[in-house]
């Protein structure tokens, strides 16, 4: 049985990645920035089950906490993105 609608799936159905197994992210790392104040993307109803779902399944998420609203400054942290792709530069 495929998990509960998500907001985004009501949507979008055929772009909610939390209706994708979760193992099949959990081959690469992934980070993310999101904002408990964000009501377009709401942190607990997206964000938090993906992560959890990918990490429960061995994966590796990374949240990042911002602040305010969709779209906010603090989650274009190009510093923090820079450093995580060069993290798997040899």
């Amino acid at each position: 049985m495929p998990p509960p609608a998500s907001p985004l799936n009501r949507n979008a159905p055929r772009f909610d990645p939390i209706l994708i197994p979760p193992s099949t992210f959990a081959g690469f790392p992934i980070v993310m920035w999101s904002s408990y104040s964000d009501q377009v993307v709401v942190r607990s109803q997206n964000e938090d089950p993906f992560a959890n779902a990918i990490n429960g399944t061995g994966g590796s998420v990374v949240i990042h906490r911002s602040r305010g609203e969709h779209g906010d400054p603090s989650n274009f942290d190009a510093p923090a993105v820079i450093a995580f792709f060069s993290s798997f530069h040899s």
